[in-house]
């Protein structure tokens, strides 16, 4: 989960739906937002190809370029890691795809994204 501060909202995307303290969980692909002025969650609607159904994923936001970055996490089928990165533009809706986990240096299943204004 993610914090936008240009929208004053948290945005989410996939992770595991536990009905019952003792089930496994079902994968999610979706992706939701909190409003606290509103004190709503509502699922949005996203176009084109999104990310897998995965968990234990990194996000982080970007107030320059006012996109969500998602990165890496576990694949739900085979409990592989993820190197993937993806964005997520709320004002489209659509999530895209920026590496594809299988560049030569990759991203680490679980990680913590960071972001800086300035370049590193």
């Amino acid at each position: 989960m993610v914090w936008d501060s240009k929208r004053s909202r948290a945005a989410l995307f996939g992770g595991m739906q536990k009905d019952q303290a003792d089930a496994d969980g079902t994968p999610m692909q979706d992706t939701w937002e909190w409003d606290p002025a509103k004190q709503s969650w509502t699922e949005r609607t996203t176009t084109g190809t999104k990310p897998s159904a995965r968990y234990g994923h990194a996000m982080a936001y970007d107030p320059g370029r006012g996109m969500t970055v998602l990165v890496g996490g576990w694949d739900i089928e085979t409990g592989d890691s993820l190197g993937d990165v993806w964005e997520w533009n709320p004002t489209t809706t659509a999530w895209v795809q920026r590496l594809t986990g299988n560049e030569p240096i990759r991203p680490a299943g679980a990680c913590t994204p960071r972001w800086s204004p300035t370049p590193r």
